[in-house]
């Protein structure tokens, strides 16, 4: 019996007997068979995209779809899935046949697919495709509330987004307070606050690229919170503009901060001439 599935895009086409079509000039006795038909064969492909239906198995799964499934070509379904993989999965719908379940184009891992939850197959002509449904509707609902207004790069990778959440303690700037008479600035500084209490004098010193590579647009902060006059030198090689000599001092409760504007050059903001 003709199901969804057989039936043609072409509209002559559908012209089996009924009640698996629509033959012209059919008598009026058939038309509630082919009406029924199709109702029934609709409300078969329904329950198949709707998650109705519950796989069995776990690596070597089986699925009876209720709608007679004679070739894979073309074929999307959600369902529930009745067990967890252990490793490499194979699906057979209707005893079709067995084919690899991929995720990505990839053979799923143990655990990938997960008992009780829902998934989307597609059939890619070699592999059925699976995807979490709950995952596939997170995004929709994200995207739907995304715009240009909150994403200005074309395109944002893991290095932006290291975990599931970002709160203020992730964002938030950290201080490193320092005693000593020296300290060379390290990648941890950048964006933070650096204090320098010490009684005797002390130095700050920025590192050269080659040593530390911070990034274009790197921004120490530095606070002199001891009685100690505070210099803040480049090393070998770095240039500091805004002042001369390539350093600086602050005077006690001073702050200043310098900007990286290139491979060794700094921009310093509020340092006094040394």
């Amino acid at each position: 019996m003709a199901n969804i599935y057989d039936w043609s895009t072409t509209p002559s086409s559908n012209a089996s007997a009924s009640p698996n079509g629509w033959p012209e000039g059919m008598p009026p006795s058939g038309v509630n068979d082919s009406a029924r038909q199709m109702m029934a064969e609709t409300a078969k492909w329904r329950d198949l995209i709707s998650g109705a239906k519950t796989t069995a198995g776990t690596d070597t799964i089986t699925l009876t779809s209720g709608a007679t499934i004679t070739s894979y070509t073309g074929l999307m379904f959600v369902a529930k899935l009745g067990g967890t993989n252990t490793g490499a999965a194979t699906i057979n719908i209707d005893s079709v046949g067995a084919v690899a379940v991929e995720i990505d184009g990839a053979a799923v891992g143990a655990g990938d697919l997960v008992s009780g939850k829902y998934y989307t197959f597609v059939y890619d002509g070699v592999a059925f495709q699976a995807s979490r449904l709950s995952q596939v509707l997170g995004a929709l609902a994200l995207l739907d509330t995304v715009g240009s207004a909150q994403i200005d790069a074309g395109a944002v990778d893991t290095t932006e987004i290291a975990d599931d959440a970002v709160d203020p303690t992730k964002v938030a700037g950290s201080v490193n307070a320092q005693t000593g008479t020296s300290y060379t600035a390290a990648l941890l500084d950048d964006h933070a606050i650096i204090t320098m209490s010490n009684a005797a004098a002390n130095t700050l010193t920025i590192p050269t690229n080659a040593s530390v590579a911070f990034p274009v647009g790197a921004k120490l902060s530095i606070w002199m919170a001891g009685a100690g006059v505070t210099t803040v030198a480049g090393d070998t090689g770095v240039s500091i503009n805004g002042v001369s000599a390539g350093s600086g001092d602050l005077a006690q409760y001073g702050a200043c901060s310098v900007v990286k504007t290139a491979t060794d050059t700094w921009l310093a903001v509020g340092l006094t001439v040394a």
